[in-house]
């Protein structure tokens, strides 16, 4: 690496995740577009979806590395879209952050159980949720051969 090169952890945030495709996955707008705003700002390429069956189409097209995906969604579930994705060889690596109101310790649980990797509980900032996925991308980087499970 040249002096002059920064390396990829002091490398301004935008430049870490350039490049890096993010889907959205909630039926509320106005979520959507806070979510949306913050991960472009992030350098995140945003695509979104409104319901499970548009985040499967959308996962398949654009191979997301990050999801953020609410569980509530009508059409299909958020947990059917996340076993559905981890059954896939196109989505199964991508990181997955379920965002959700439910509060019960058990649909928490079933969440992490249908594959994803964080679930964190509305209302939240839309700013902490994106903290939540970069350092999880930023984990996965620094050791790939980390499971889920150790997260």
């Amino acid at each position: 690496m040249s002096a002059d090169s920064p390396s990829s952890e002091h490398a301004p945030l935008a430049t870490r995740t350039a490049g890096s495709v993010a889907l959205i996955v909630e039926d509320t707008p106005d979520l959507r577009s806070l979510f949306a705003k913050e991960l472009s700002e992030a350098g995140f390429k945003v695509v979104q979806a409104h319901d499970g069956p548009s985040a499967i189409e959308q996962a398949h097209r654009f191979s997301p590395q990050a999801i953020l995906l609410d569980l509530m969604l009508p059409g299909i579930n958020g947990f059917s879209v996340a076993r559905l994705l981890r059954e896939d060889v196109r989505t199964r690596d991508a990181a997955i952050v379920a965002v959700t109101a439910l509060s019960s310790e058990t649909l928490r649980t079933t969440a992490l159980d249908a594959g994803c990797d964080i679930c964190i509980r509305k209302p939240v900032a839309a700013s902490h949720v994106v903290g939540q996925l970069i350092g999880l991308l930023e984990r996965r980087r620094a050791s790939p051969d980390v499971s889920r499970e150790k997260l």
